[in-house]
């Protein structure tokens, strides 16, 4: 088995924690975009999976660090020349309707690693790291690992319908700030509830002693 070769993606709502009678959603990050082969050039293809409302405004392929995580050189990029659209396929060395060059393509060694991502409206980031090596047209990899386009859009329904705000066309980092907020305002008014009854207990203690 390939080793685990995590890219950190969108920021999706996913059932991670239950704490008592009821489950909280806790935010964790997952990528909805695989790499596959041309079968033409032997180029990369970035295939990306999307929520309501998403653009795409960039795609970069960068040098990658294993080591740091540290954004390495770009090899290649396009950038939206408006607000960017829907791309279900970005080959690497073409530029889409819409889009300029902003890095002309630097032909990567097929042994280095590489990351391919794809930058939104909202400026977060998807993407998946690879070497052309281990690329084959027609096989889709995701964290290293095979997948298929079926399995892509499965994944984007499923975190895209746990963010109500998806429908609006509204960024997934918007939902996590309400749900934050929504938490610490239930904090709230649990800790006010359990200090007035504290403090009717102590009003009754005192009562009771005069009587």
């Amino acid at each position: 088995m390939a080793p685990l070769r995590w890219h950190a993606g969108r920021i999706r709502i996913v059932p991670a924690l239950v704490l008592l009678a009821g489950g909280l959603g806790a935010c964790s990050p997952i990528t909805l975009a695989a790499v596959t082969a041309d079968p033409s050039t032997g180029l990369p293809v970035l295939v990306v999976a999307y929520c309501p409302g998403e653009r795409v405004v960039g795609v970069t392929l960068r040098e990658f660090d294993a080591d740091s995580y540290a954004p390495g050189r770009p090899m290649w990029q396009v950038w939206a020349i408006g607000d960017g659209r829907q791309l279900p396929r970005i080959a690497v060395g073409e530029t889409p309707a819409g889009f300029r060059e902003t890095v002309a393509l630097d032909l990567p060694s097929p042994v280095e690693l590489l990351e391919l991502t794809a930058t939104f409206d909202d400026d977060s980031e998807d993407g998946v790291v690879f070497t052309i090596a281990e690329l084959k047209p027609g096989i889709l990899l995701r964290y290293g690992e095979p997948t298929d386009e079926r399995e892509l859009h499965k994944d984007a329904d499923a975190a895209c319908s746990l963010n109500p705000l998806t429908g609006f066309g509204l960024p997934g980092w918007l939902f996590v700030v309400f749900a934050a907020g929504s938490i610490a305002s239930l904090v709230v008014i649990v800790h006010d509830a359990v200090r007035r009854r504290r403090r009717l207990s102590n009003m009754n203690l005192s009562a009771g002693g005069y009587g």
